[in-house]
């Protein structure tokens, strides 16, 4: 949501929805969300939501809302209960802080998250399962076009970022495509447009968000 996390649960009964469209993110820290930029759910079905306004990341425990425990879904939170959270405003280089954490994804259990800094380049994050740190893997200036969204690749093993400078401003840029194995070694980085062939104006659309198929991971969709 546009201020907080949206919960929708159908039970047995098609006219039962669970609905937490609150902006709290525990009913006991006194902290609400300001701006969800992404999510995700790991493979223990753990939900973790990065606020890029806040720098910091949440984690949830949303069994309840999948075995529809009442003691959970009538609570000031419903479906979800806060389990841990990491972050504070900080610089790229840092740990457990973040400059400007653009998305995030999660692979086997680890969570990735992109912070960038138009200057001192794009630091990559990553922590288990708890919200430890594990390591950064520092990217430098190969997404200096502005990363967008992060997105792994089962099929070939490899990460993927969506860059495009109109989400920060400035004079606007081709969109790029830009792939890593892995370890983070820089693959390729792929223009998503042709200036002798395509519109100029694709440079002023507002590119989102990579998802890959489900079905054949060799297609993609931006």
């Amino acid at each position: 949501g546009e201020s907080g996390v949206d919960v929708i649960v159908n039970s047995q009964n098609p006219l039962d929805i669970i609905r937490s469209d609150s902006s709290i993110t525990h009913p006991s820290n006194n902290i609400n969300f300001l701006s969800i930029s992404d999510h995700v759910i790991n493979t223990s079905n753990e939900l973790f939501v990065l606020d890029d306004t806040l720098k910091s990341i949440f984690k949830f425990d949303i069994s309840g809302m999948l075995t529809l425990d009442k003691a959970i879904l009538n609570n000031d939170t419903p479906g979800r209960l806060m389990t841990g959270m990491i972050g504070s405003p900080g610089d790229v280089s840092e740990k457990n802080r973040f400059f400007n954490p653009t998305s995030m994804v999660s692979v086997d259990d680890l969570i990735y998250v992109l912070d960038f800094h138009p200057q001192q380049g794009t630091v990559v994050k990553q922590f288990d399962s708890q919200l430890n740190w594990k390591r950064n893997y520092n990217l430098g200036l190969s997404l200096s076009a502005g990363p967008i969204d992060i997105e792994y690749n089962t099929g070939t093993n490899g990460f993927y970022v969506l860059c495009h400078t109109t989400a920060y401003g400035g004079q606007p840029t081709e969109p790029l495509l830009v792939e890593f194995d892995h370890l983070f070694n820089h693959i390729q980085t792929t223009p998503l447009m042709d200036k002798s062939k395509h519109d100029v104006n694709i440079m002023l659309e507002n590119f989102r968000s990579i998802n890959f198929s489900i079905e054949n991971p060799n297609i993609m969709y931006i």
